[in-house]
């Protein structure tokens, strides 16, 4: 019985009668259930990468990255004009760090498929990991132009423009990504803190703040700020100033007053010198030799005895009795 008859389903086979068996004798099969011969054409190699790409595919799904790679690299093998192939070859690349190879296959890609947005776009990414920012541009835009709608393009342009300190397309590019205004600010505000501008950084993500309070994002991003801070990557935190109050909605704080001048103390440098004699003394004379000052002392008379005090009735103590 052949392959073919196997896969039609062997289950379906008519029993053969004991019988017959029983006698040594082989049943006569019915034309109905003679297996006829089938004629397999050979795979051509365009049909083998089809297969070997769902298979490559499906071991990138799994996160076999080394095994997939080399089943694309089989694939440009047997055809070497599978953009497909080489674009998800440079795919695995960029994700293994290795952006020189990437790149590599990414030009081989759009040579082979000049119009892809896609590729386009990826491409565009991997020139702004390796800071071709010139390079990078081109192609993100090129993959706008060709499919204006897609949204990756224009964030990683605006993450390319944020990069290169045009702020104000940068956020443009967000928002055609979809981005919020807060989202947006929040892009801006960690590109800022990859370029490790502080205080940029810390002004987008109170307007990212402002506009989105539970953003986890903006929380993330201040907390980085603080650690950076606290592992002295970055000065003290700012100051404020007397008479301002910046996003805290208070009144303005009043200037302290200026201290007073320090007192200062001259010392004279020399030799001591001996301080003058006093003059002598001389005793005073008593009341009775300055006839007409004073007179004589008056006598005193002693104090009328103090009567004890007696004891005070509770009535008229309000305390008495009262938790303090």
């Amino acid at each position: 019985m052949t392959l073919a008859a196997c896969l039609a389903g062997c289950r379906q086979t008519s029993v053969l009668p004991e019988n017959l068996w029983a006698r040594g004798k082989k049943p006569a099969a019915s034309p109905a259930t003679v297996p006829q011969p089938t004629t397999k054409s050979a795979l051509n190699d365009r049909e083998k990468a089809d297969v070997q790409m769902a298979f490559a595919r499906t071991l990138e799904r799994r996160g076999h990255t080394d095994q997939a790679i080399s089943a694309y690299l089989d694939i440009i093998k047997k055809d070497k004009g599978r953009a497909d192939a080489r674009h998800r070859l440079a795919l695995l690349y960029d994700k293994k760090g290795d952006a020189v190879s990437a790149a590599k296959h990414y030009r081989e890609a759009l040579k082979r498929d000049p119009d892809n947005a896609q590729i386009h776009c990826d491409y565009g990414y991997n020139c702004y990991l390796r800071e071709e920012w010139e390079e990078a541009e081109s192609s993100l835009r090129r993959a706008i132009e060709i499919g204006p709608d897609l949204k990756r393009a224009h964030n990683n342009l605006g993450l390319l423009l944020a990069r290169r300190g045009r702020t104000d397309e940068a956020l443009s590019e967000f928002r055609r990504a979809g981005c919020s205004e807060g989202d947006a600010h929040a892009n801006l505000a960690v590109v800022l803190l990859l370029e490790k501008q502080w205080d940029g950084a810390l002004a987008e993500f109170r307007v990212a703040m402002a506009a989105n309070p539970n953003s986890k994002a903006v929380k993330h991003g201040l907390q980085a700020i603080q650690t950076a801070r606290v592992q002295g990557q970055l000065g003290p935190a700012p100051t404020v100033q007397p008479g301002t109050a910046p996003d805290l909605g208070r009144a303005p704080i009043p200037p302290a007053p200026a201290p007073p001048p320090a007192v200062q103390v001259a010392y004279r440098q020399g030799p001591l010198r001996t301080p003058p004699p006093q003059a002598e003394l001389k005793p005073r004379a008593p009341s009775s030799e300055l006839p007409g000052v004073l007179g004589p002392a008056p006598t005193t008379r002693p104090l009328p005895p103090v009567p004890p005090c007696e004891p005070v009735a509770d009535s008229v103590n309000p305390l008495r009795g009262a938790s303090l």
